[in-house]
């Protein structure tokens, strides 16, 4: 018997064995050899906002460690393939310039919301280049969306209107939201870099020049030098509780309608309105939905919504019993009196003092009714008036027949 036969095939087996061990080594040094793709490092701006945003002490700190919408912000930059390496505090108007500006390294600012055209209320009518004049002075370098590409929206800004309780009665203030065609009486305060809605801008007597920060503005208030401040519940809150601890200096007031139709803004990141700006954008927007499909949207606005006192939503009631109520109007009396309908419908206004005092943090209003509810009515020959009825004919969160 031959034995070339069965010399070659261990040859031939030893071979395909080098090579193999050989092609394993190779792969292995080319995987160790090839880079991995680390997320592109970038700074970016925003603004102190308490509770959402705390600027945090320790200037290494990491963006996370800012604020739940720092936190956020930063998730959502991570799943578009960038890390935050710097978080840059700054004015609101300050943070905006700098996206803008070609030679800072800022990339992008959160959080913003459209703006509405600030008309100057002080202005007298004059020429059109003056007018043209006047309204480059007041929009420097342009509207936002004409400087900046806005990403989707990633969380809802709800207003309220503070005011002071030494200075304005909350039954007045009601009276004027609540108005279709309010009386131009009230001063507005404005932060610098903070959006307004269109139908409180045509409803003041005058807006304010921006105060540098909500510090500042609260500070105004407290001096008489605007009347009303719009601002987040939740930021006035945590504000306040260093300047108002008790609760008896400021109030707040909210509505849906009249004068704060349209104040339920929404928050963007913005980016340079650049083709670089756009792709950020882009990404961003990708990075947004793909939270939003996990829940993490939902998630982050229940996380402050949801735990909303109750008495500072527009509780619905019914009168459950025909009762006579007595109209609000101006000067500390009711003026006049009718009776409403067992089913009427009613949203509470101002509640009684006695439950403010047993529910709440906040001092109630000095013209807080103590047996009384200051309602609108929603339906029958009465509806839109404001009317104080008594606590024991409303029956609460209860639909009218």
């Amino acid at each position: 018997m031959s034995t070339r036969r069965s010399n070659v095939r261990p040859m031939l087996l030893g071979f395909i064995l080098i090579l193999a061990v050989f092609g394993v080594g190779l792969l292995i040094l080319v995987i160790s050899e090839t880079p991995v793709t680390k997320p592109q490092e970038i700074v970016v701006a925003t603004g102190s906002w308490p509770p959402y945003i705390v600027k945090n002490s320790d200037s290494q700190a990491d963006a996370r460690e800012h604020g739940p919408l720092a936190a956020f912000a930063t998730e959502m930059f991570r799943l578009a393939g960038y890390k935050i390496k710097k978080l840059e505090f700054d004015n609101w108007e300050d943070a905006l310039d700098r996206v803008a500006s070609a030679d800072d390294e800022v990339v992008a600012a959160f959080p913003y919301a459209y703006e509405a055209d600030i008309p100057d209320l002080n202005r007298k009518e004059g020429s059109a280049k003056q007018e043209s004049e006047t309204k480059k002075s007041r929009e420097g370098t342009g509207k936002r969306t004409d400087r900046f590409w806005f990403t989707e929206s990633f969380f809802p800004f709800a207003h309220v209107l503070y005011f002071n309780r030494k200075k304005t009665r909350v039954a007045d203030l009601a009276r004027w939201v609540e108005s279709p065609n309010p009386k131009k009486s009230y001063r507005l305060g404005r932060v610098s870099g903070y959006a307004l809605w269109p139908k409180i801008v045509h409803s003041v007597q005058s807006i304010s020049k921006p105060y540098p920060d909500i510090e500042s503005a609260f500070q105004a208030l407290r001096d008489d030098k605007i009347d009303l401040l719009p601002e987040s519940p939740h930021v006035g809150s945590m504000i306040l509780q260093a300047m108002d601890p008790g609760g008896k200096e400021f109030g707040r007031y909210w509505s849906p309608e009249g004068v704060m139709a349209g104040s339920a803004l929404t928050l963007h990141v913005l980016t340079a309105r650049n083709r670089t700006g756009l792709q950020l954008r882009n990404q961003l927007n990708a990075a947004i939905a793909t939270l939003a499909r996990q829940g993490r949207l939902a998630a982050l606005r229940s996380n402050f919504f949801d735990k909303d006192d109750p008495r500072r939503k527009r509780t619905p009631g019914r009168i459950r019993l025909m009762t006579v109520a007595k109209e609000s109007c101006e000067g500390e009396k009711p003026c006049n009196r009718f009776v409403l309908a067992r089913g009427t419908s009613a949203v509470v206004l101002i509640w009684p003092r006695f439950l403010e005092e047993s529910s709440s943090t906040e001092a109630p209003p000095d013209d807080a009714g103590s047996e009384e509810y200051l309602v609108k009515i929603k339906s029958g020959p009465h509806a839109n008036r404001l009317v104080y009825v008594p606590v024991s004919a409303l029956e609460l969160n209860a639909q009218g027949e």
